[in-house]
Order: C-alpha cells, then structure tokens, then sequence
C-alpha cells in the first residue's frame, strides 16, 4: 500500500483554462480497482489530468519528461508518484482496459465503457513541470493527457503557462465513449465533440457538489448543469469513499478567466491504476491452471482486443504502433520475407523483440505469436542456419520415425535461436498424385507412413506428458516450438494434382486416408492446425463447418487454434476476394479462429467487428477463438518467456545438426538401379581412379538441391545461398587425391569419348517450384537433362543421380543408364550423397511413393486394382559396404 504518498491537504488555488469549444456531454465519476483511502480526511490527490484531441499538438510536444517505458509512464500518469514507480515496477502492463464496476451499492447502474486504450506513449521534449502523453482509444480517437506533478500555488507563471499549452490544442471531434449516466438504469451516449472528465474524492469533504456548477456557469456562457451520480461507492473489500458527477446538459461558449476551487485529484480512468496495490491478475500467474488463466484474461477483453487476437499480419507490414492500435495477435513471415538480405539470427532476434515489446505494451500485455513459413524441412531464411534439405520427402524415403523426431529437435532450436516460437509445419498431406506441386512436401502416398511421421511433432514440441488430457496442446519449454500440422483436409488427393482444387472422394474415403495423420498429431499434443485451401466434393475447407467444428473440435476434442492458410478465407470465392464479407463470416463461423490475412488487416479487422456488432457472428463463437490462441500462447509460456533467447544463437548451424541432416540425406537415398546386370553391380563406386566427370545442370547448384521454399517462395537456382556443400563439391572431398575430376554441366558425346573418363556421374533433374508453380502434366526432367543423359551415358558407364522432388519420367533413358539414385532434394548436404555412391555407408532408402511408368497411369497408388508401376511402392536396392 502507498498510504499518503502523492497526497496533500488540499489548498485553494486558480485553475486557467482555454478550452475553444463546449458541447453538450456527461461529467461522471468512475472508480477502478480496489481505492484505498488514507487515514486523513483532508488529504487528495496531488495530480490533476487534463485529456484532449492532440490534432494540433505542435504547441505540447516540447513539455515532457524522460520516461522508462510506456507502461511505467500509463503508472506515473495515473496517480502514483515518482518514488510509488520505482517501488512498484511490478505494476509494468497491469493497468486494465475494462471499466468494470462491481459491488456499487445504492441506486448506481454501470456498463462496461467499449474503450481500450493503454497505447500511451510520452512526447518528445524537455522542460516544464509536467509530462504529456498521447494514446488512442479503442476507435481510434487520437488524446492526450497532461499530468501535473506537483500543486502549484495559484499565482504561479509557471503553472499558468502548463495549462496554457494544453489549452492551446484544437478540440474538434475530442473524445468519443460510450458512456452512462444513472439514477436508475438510465444510460445515454455521450455525443463525440465534447470533453469526458471523471473524479474521485478520496476522504473528507470539500463541498464539490455545491460549488462544481457554480464553477461551470462561470467558465461557460449559458451551460446547464444537472447532478447526475451522487452517492457512496465501496469496491470490494474495501471502506466507502464518496463519488460524485455532474451532467452538461446544454451547450455554451467559452468564456476566459481564473477561477478557484478547492484541488481535488481528477482522474481519467484510460487503464488505470487508481488504487496504491496492484489487482491480483490469475492470467498472470504461471501457477494458475490454464483453463483459469484463459478465462480470467477473456472477460477484461475488449471485442477489438479479441479481434485483434484472431489476426495474423505479414512482418512487412507489421510495426510497433500497428501491433499496439489493433492488438495485433500474430505475425508471420511469408515466403521471401526477411528483415534484411541474408539476414543474421541476431537481426530475426531484434526484429522479433521489437514487435513482441509492441504487443505487450497494450492494456493486458498479450504477447504476440511469431511464425515462420512454411517448411520446417529446410528451415533456410537466415543466414548460417542449417537448410537441411526437403526432409519431408527424405524422411518418407527412411521410414525412420527416431530420426525425424530427432530433426524436429535440432530444428526447434534453430528456429528458437531467432527468436521464433512457432512453425508451420508439419505437412502431413497423403500425396496421391505426383502431379501436385506440393508433392514433396508430403511424406508418402500411403496415410500409414504420413501417420508414423508424425513423431517429428514430439522433436518440435516436446513429449507431451501421460497424464495429458487428448486434444489439449503441449509445447515443453522455451527450447521447443509450437507445430502446425496442415493442410486440413485431403490437400494431397485433388483431381489431377491440381493445386487447391477438388478432392473427390467419399466421406469414408476421406478419413481412411486424409484423416489419420491428424488422429495421431492431436494425441502427441500438437498445437495449431492449418486448414487446406481445397475442396471437398465442392466444398471449400475453409468454410466446411462440418469438418472443422464438428469433426476436429468436437469429435476429436482438438483445443488448439485452429488457423488459415494465406490469405485462404479470400479463396472461398472465386475469384478470391469477389465477396470479402462472406468469406469472413463463412470462414469464422465454420470455426477458423485465427486468419492469415496477412496485409489488409484493418479490411479483416473493420468487417469481422461489424458482424459480431450485428449478430451476424456470436461472441460466442468469438470467445471460443480466443480462447484457443491464448491456450496455445499460455502453454508455450510466452507470458513468462515472450523474448528471444540470445544464447541459442550458436545453435545455428552447428556441426551436430549437420550431422543429422546429412544422415537424413544419406538414409533417404534410393537405389532404383545398379549395373545393367545384377551380377555386375556399379556402386559403390572406387574412390581411387584415373579420372572421372561429373555432369549435369544439378551437379553444381546448391539452389536446385534445396527446391522450392529456401530463401524465397520458390527457391533459387545457383550457390550464392549460403554454407553448403555441393554434389560435385562433395565428390571431390571424397575421392581420391590422385583422382582427377572434370566438370563440364552439360557435355556433348564427343567431348565425353576424348577424355577416356573412368565412368561418369551425371546429376540432372527438377528446377525450383512451389505450390501452383510446381503442378506438372508431363513431370519431365529439366532441360538440358535429357540431352545429357544421352550424350553421356551413351558414350561411357554412367551413374544417374536424380534431384527432384517426385517421381519423374525416366523410363525412355533407362536401357542406357547403369545405374540410377533418386536424391531427391538433398539441401545444403551433398556430402551425404557422395557417403553412400563410394561406400562409407550402404543404401538403405525405400520408396515411399509408386514411381511410373508414364503420366497417363496416374493417379496409381499402392493398392489400386491396375497397379502396374516402373518401381513400386517400398522399392529400394541395397549395397554392402566396401571400402577401396
């Protein structure tokens, strides 16, 4: 308790103001939190606040006062003095927006004021005695407050110039509440040019109520003063203290002058702290059970905080004074969206931090959630970090659910080293048909293997504890990482592979197939889904109700948040955006709880608010959505945590995530021939020869080995990426020193049979591509592939390594290959590739997608009654382990 501390007798003394402009407006007295009263009847308080529109406020901006931070400055504003700031710098973030009431005895009615503000931040400049502060309420009226911080006595210059330049400012259109007024439940609203003021008497008796119209009728011509709260009011647990308010009832002119009137302490109440003792804040208490936290915070939320929770922006247009003025709830980084050009985990840090710092400045101090997009399977936006290939289509190739779990540790770390606490991955799409553009984002064809993938869940989030009730979202500490498995539902069995088109299936199809990945991630305590921008039999899945509310929520118990993808409620209508106002209510109400807008939030924001105000939304269905997002940001302990951890830096690339990237790319590999005879197997290969080349448009191009999703959306093609190793960098680390290798990318036949090569390696296979881009009829080798698959290998023994992200055409080239690998998308570590072509390790890699014979077979899938591949579903030969 600060008992005394900023209170004085209350002296008489002149108070000058220059107010341009009256209209008619409601003078009522609020009280928050617990008032606790000191022991001395004539003792008030020393600060008096004036509140005004600063759309003028040149003449303000040089008075003011260095200041901590904003939240210390909402303190030092609103009653507590210098020495009560330093003493309770536990009160950081714990002024409360809500204008809640409770326990008024008497004839007093009180409805929560639709006002948020605690976006105050202190104005530039020196000199002075008080300190100006500017902020905005919930609809974006634009105030500033101006404390006083001592009494002065009523002569001096000082004081009557303070006042002067708060007077000075412009007031058209001042401050707009939706306010009350009471005898009984009588409430009105008060009109938006006008002046809201508010008082409490803390002890004693000053006469207020006789001598406050008095002093109105002299400031203003022609005003009409009614009483209009008089009475006691005691919060709870606490003694009485008097409050009183005065209703303007018409219009009038203001008149100059100096008048006096005993001090009293006028408080306006924008989160304010007028009691000495902070409230007890459950959602802040880590001890509390989540459930209790949730609902705590919930009920002192304001729609456009709720709101605000439910909107997830793109990092380019995300700014500090954005996160604070919409309460901003997430942001995300998009394909190619970095703060800087190969930006160090230092600068992710930074930029990370400053948003988070916005976003706890606000009333309640909700952090915000950052996230990466999109694939974890090679996570490769910053500089340094460990890109480790399309682990995602390696890792169906392994079948090995204690390798990934593995990969999803090492890449929680990496991702938390730059300060990001969430992923979207990962994909748990059942690619049905090569020819989709995501294919190699997906595991497998068969739902069996997606569903014993999704053990990389626990690398990521941690092991969720036995005692876990099912659905109930789990992340383990500050070194783990929230997942988001995606894209709900049937991404991976659109007709002909179309991206984002229409999966035709029935309803028990869907969920023998689609469906059993997320069985699994929901009881391994995943905690966000991502909803498909497909459709179901004409269904768009971000307005299926039925499948989203019904069935995930409701059937699966899942109570983690439930998010779009990219701009995905837009593409509920085509063309997207043809009916925004649709698109949001079809896509909340189907039960979509935070939207991947990600750059016109005030369009999202403005439309969502005006159906909730309209019914068109419940709060309820409102309530349900935040109550999700704060699940997932209490169990990731962002409220005790929220900052990035600098000491994870060095997690970065380091040699023993290499490590396990490179056995990921090694136990991936697939053998699919070797030797045109059996008998005469051609790998492993020496690593002693004469000379050796090396050709093909992949062999030396670290962007090809990574694909689609590194560095920018759709890959790059080249080596200007960052640390890596190369195929052909990785051959000649591996063989002999004797062994002379050449390089030539694309050779003609006879350059190939003058040089009297030993055998060759000819590397060729996909360019880069993502999503829409990636879709394919044909699934051709990139030129010049062909050509020189057949100049090569129809000159010398040859060794096909294939880099690409699917099953490709070769069966028209293979009576000329001796041997052939598929690598698939071996990202930053070729090395691994040239572990296993010279022996230090075997193959072990099977298949986990059929590998036709041509496109016109497809869709063909393990099981399918005409089931007649090139290479089936599980094929993989095998080497022993030789060493030359």
């Amino acid at each position: 308790m600060v008992r005394g501390s900023g209170y004085h007798s209350g002296p008489q003394f002149q108070i000058h103001l220059t107010l341009l402009e009256f209209v008619a407006m409601e003078f009522v007295t609020w009280t928050k939190f617990r008032i606790s009263a000191v022991q001395q009847t004539n003792y008030y308080f020393s600060k008096f606040l004036v509140i005004a529109n600063y759309s003028d406020i040149s003449n303000v901006s040089k008075y003011g006062d260095a200041c901590l931070s904003d939240c210390e400055c909402v303190a030092s504003v609103y009653g507590l003095n210098e020495e009560s700031v330093h003493r309770k710098r536990t009160l950081k973030r714990e002024m409360e927006s809500s204008f809640i009431l409770s326990g008024a005895p008497m004839s007093f009615t009180y409805r929560n004021l639709q006002i948020r503000t605690c976006n105050f931040s202190q104005l530039q400049g020196t000199g002075g005695f008080g300190s100006v502060y500017k902020g905005s309420l919930g609809d974006g009226t634009l105030v500033a407050v101006k404390k006083l911080d001592r009494v002065l006595p009523h002569g001096e210059k000082e004081f009557i110039t303070e006042v002067n330049t708060i007077g000075s400012m412009h007031h058209m259109n001042l401050v707009r509440l939706c306010g009350y007024c009471s005898e009984g439940s009588h409430s009105t609203l008060v009109p938006s040019r006008g002046v809201y003021v508010g008082f409490s008497l803390i002890g004693g008796s000053v006469g207020l109520s006789e001598q406050f119209p008095a002093v109105l009728k002299t400031m203003w011509d022609n005003v009409g003063v009614e009483k209009a709260v008089s009475g006691r009011f005691q919060a709870e647990g606490e003694r009485e203290e008097r409050v009183q308010g005065f209703r303007v009832l018409s219009a009038g002119t203001f008149k100059m002058g100096i008048y006096s009137m005993p001090f009293v302490g006028v408080l306006l109440l924008f989160c304010l702290v007028s009691s000495s003792e902070a409230e007890y804040l459950k959602y802040k208490d880590p001890k509390v059970p989540p459930n209790v936290r949730i609902s705590d915070l919930l009920k002192r939320m304001s729609l456009e905080e709720k709101i605000g929770q439910m909107t997830q922006i793109e990092r380019s247009v995300a700014t500090p004074d954005v996160m604070k003025k919409y309460f901003i709830g997430s942001v995300l980084s998009g394909g190619g969206s970095v703060p800087a050009t190969k930006a160090s985990a230092e600068t992710w840090q930074q930029m990370v931090n400053q948003l988070q710092k916005a976003a706890l400045s606000t009333c309640h101090g909700i952090p915000m959630i950052y996230g990466v997009t999109r694939k974890v399977y090679g996570y490769a936006r910053i500089e340094r970090v460990i890109m480790k290939s399309h682990l995602i289509t390696l890792i169906g190739m392994i079948w090995d659910p204690v390798l990934i779990k593995k990969i999803g540790e090492a890449t929680a770390l990496e991702v938390r080293a730059t300060g990001i606490p969430y992923v979207f991955a990962p994909c748990i799409a059942v690619c049905r048909d090569p020819r989709w553009g995501r294919c190699y984002e997906s595991y497998s064809e068969d739902p069996k293997i997606v569903k014993t993938m999704t053990e990389i869940i626990p690398g990521l989030q941690g092991d969720i504890p036995g005692n876990s009730i099912k659905g109930v979202p789990f992340v383990a500490g500050k070194n783990k990482v929230a997942a988001c498995v995606k894209h709900y539902l049937g991404d991976g069995g659109t007709n002909k592979g179309i991206n984002e088109n229409n999966t035709l299936i029935s309803y028990n199809g869907l969920l023998s197939i689609h469906m059993p990945a997320y069985y699994d991630s929901i009881i391994k305590g995943v905690s966000t889904v991502m909803v498909s921008y497909s459709s179901w039999n004409g269904m768009k899945m971000h307005a299926n109700r039925k499948l989203i509310t019904g069935y995930l929520k409701n059937k699966l118990h899942f109570k983690g948040l439930v998010i779009s993808d990219w701009q995905g409620i837009d593409r509920i209508t085509s063309p997207p955006h043809a009916n925004y106002s649709y698109s949001v209510q079809a896509s909340v109400s189907a039960g979509i709880d935070m939207i991947m807008v990600p750059y016109n939030y005030t369009e999202f924001i403005d439309e969502l608010t005006h159906q909730v105000k309209n019914n068109i939304i419940s709060m309820s269905r409102i309530d349900d959505a935040v109550a999700r997002i704060l699940r997932v940001k209490f169990v990731m302990g962002l409220f005790e945590n929220p900052y990035a951890d600098p000491s994870l830096v060095n997690q970065l690339g380091s040699k023993e995530h290499r490590e396990i990237a490179r056995e990921a790319v090694r136990k991936s590999l697939v053998l699919l021939k070797n030797g045109k005879s059996y008998k005469k197997p051609l790998l492993p290969l020496p690593k002693k020869s004469a000379k050796i080349l090396v050709a093909g448009s992949h062999a030396n191009n670290l962007g090809y080995q990574c694909g689609g999703w590194t560095i920018t959306w759709q890959g790059l093609g080249g080596n200007d990426l960052t640390s890596s190793t190369t195929i052909l960098d990785a051959v000649k680390q591996t063989v002999d020193p004797t062994t002379e290798v050449v390089f030539n990318e694309n050779p003609d036949r006879n350059f190939v049979k003058s040089f009297k090569f030993d055998y060759a390696l000819v590397v060729v296979g996909e360019h880069t591509y993502a999503e829409t881009f990636g879709d394919s009829l044909n699934l051709t080798i990139a030129d010049p592939g062909p050509s020189t698959i057949t100049n090569v290998c129809g000159a010398i023994r040859c060794i096909v390594v294939l880099v690409t992200g699917r099953p490709v055409v070769i069966k028209p080239y293979l009576s000329k290959i001796d041997a052939l690998v598929a690598a698939w998308l071996p990202g930053t570590e070729g090395q691994g590739v040239a572990d296993v072509l010279y022996g230090d390790y075997e193959f072990t890699g099977k298949l986990a997608r059929t590998w036709f014979k041509t496109v016109d077979q497809l869709p063909m899938n393990i099981g399918d009654k005409h089931y007649d591949p090139l290479y089936s579903f599980g094929f993989g030969l095998t080497t022993n382990i030789t060493k030359y």
